[in-house]
């Protein structure tokens, strides 16, 4: 029997060939802006610094010293990738007032947790909360926050690319915007805090399933840099962005925009997908003019959607 299974399943084959695919990925993920399966590969970062550790003990083990030695080195690309997002690998925050309390939240067209949407927004009570992917009954489901977040800029979609902005504050300005070539919108408007205007901007590009898509992402990014960059004084921007901060298009979207990200050094806040913990990656994000400064950072509870919500404290001197 052990010399039948033996013929059939090579085990130091299998071995070899994970370590060659990590480490093919490692490479692949610094290549996503010339093919967009390529930039797939650029998300899983966390992934490939655990696969790459476990698969170098294995390959000690055994005596595959070669393989062990390449799934050791590769995994160190990883994790100097992974390690400035770490919450030893940025600035600490230091012990700085909240003046902005903010949420985003992806709330899945399909789901029907209204209830628990609800529930979670008003025991954390942010100053603003963001929800993507809402349709009419969306909006019409959460209608009672109306009483504590009185200003609402919305477009509520069936197509899982309505968006809607909710503020304890008064708006300035609130305005839809189409930024790219897909269509979605997005949504704007500034708020007050200590006497200093605060442009809010939140946007929701197409997931990366294939080329149009992908590049449709893409566009949508650069415009929004590109609309940024018109604006003048503090600027938070909020999203479900579709990438990770390995890809190219979210390295381009900091590099044009001239936004930080504010999950640089706190940890690693992976929002989706819910129910599937070991592809689990970061793709909800919140990036911040200069002026502003990174109070906390953190993931959310279950609210029944396919991403946790982010919360987000910032403060202004």
């Amino acid at each position: 029997m052990k010399k039948y299974l033996r013929g059939k399943i090579n085990v130091r084959g299998l071995v070899e060939a994970a370590a060659m695919l990590l480490c093919v990925f490692t490479v692949t993920g610094f290549l996503g802006r010339f093919w967009w399966v390529l930039d797939l590969t650029s998300h899983f970062r966390i992934q490939y610094v655990v696969g790459l550790a476990a698969l170098a003990a294995v390959c000690f083990l055994m005596r595959i010293h070669r393989w062990g030695v390449a799934c050791c080195l590769f995994m160190a690309i990883n994790l100097a990738l992974v390690i400035p997002h770490c919450s030893f690998g940025g600035e600490p925050s230091g012990q700085r007032r909240t003046d902005l309390r903010a949420m985003e939240i992806n709330v899945h067209t399909e789901s029907k947790h209204f209830d628990l949407v609800e529930k979670f927004i008003r025991e954390q009570s942010p100053d603003i909360v963001l929800l993507v992917e809402v349709n009419s009954e969306w909006m019409q489901s959460l209608a009672a926050l109306k009483a504590i977040y009185p200003y609402v800029c919305q477009e509520s979609r069936e197509d899982n690319t309505g968006i809607a902005l909710f503020s304890k504050r008064p708006f300035k300005n609130p305005e839809i915007l189409y930024l790219g070539s897909w269509g979605a919108p997005s949504v704007t408007a500034e708020i007050e805090i200590q006497g200093r205007p605060i442009r809010i901007l939140g946007t929701h590009p197409p997931p990366p399933v294939g080329p149009k898509y992908t590049l449709f992402r893409d566009q949508q990014l650069l415009e929004v840099a590109a609309q940024v960059k018109k604006w003048s004084g503090s600027i938070v921007l909020l999203g479900d962005l579709n990438t990770t901060v390995w890809s190219d298009s979210f390295g381009q979207l900091v590099l044009e925009s001239g936004l930080r990200d504010t999950g640089r050094g706190q940890g690693i806040q992976a929002t989706f997908p819910v129910k599937h913990l070991p592809l689990r990656i970061a793709i909800d994000h919140c990036l911040i003019s200069g002026d502003l400064h990174v109070v906390s950072r953190k993931v959310g509870a279950d609210v029944g959607s396919d991403h946790f919500p982010l919360l987000i404290e910032l403060a202004t001197e």
